[in-house]
């Protein structure tokens, strides 16, 4: 009887070591975080196109100090800067999206 007990014990803590191994194992990490700063192009095309635009509103204004009556046009960004940004983008994908701000901005201007 004792061995049989010692059997079962030992099966349970087996088994529960086994479990919360592979449950440790399966655990998510986050190895790199991606921000419009860091992001490439690649990047910037894989991603859902609903979020695309406010990534190019922050890559257009970042450093830029808005006085009274300056305004971002989002509807400008979103029909005509996003898809012209995503063309450059598959010609150049390991380039990083700050890296062509200049270019951007003169989208902006057209």
């Amino acid at each position: 009887m004792k061995a049989k007990t010692t059997f079962l014990g030992a099966s349970a803590l087996a088994l529960t070591l086994g479990l919360a191994g592979s449950a440790f194992a399966q655990e998510p990490t986050m190895t790199t975080v991606t921000t419009p700063e860091t992001m490439t192009c690649h990047e910037f095309t894989q991603m859902n196109p609903k979020a695309m635009t406010p990534v190019m509103v922050w890559v257009v204004n970042q450093d830029r100090q808005y006085k009274g009556g300056d305004y971002v046009d989002w509807q400008k960004i979103q029909t005509v800067m996003v898809p012209k940004v995503v063309k450059i983008c598959k010609e150049q994908p390991g380039k990083k999206i700050v890296e062509f701000r200049n270019q951007i901005q003169d989208l902006i201007s057209e």
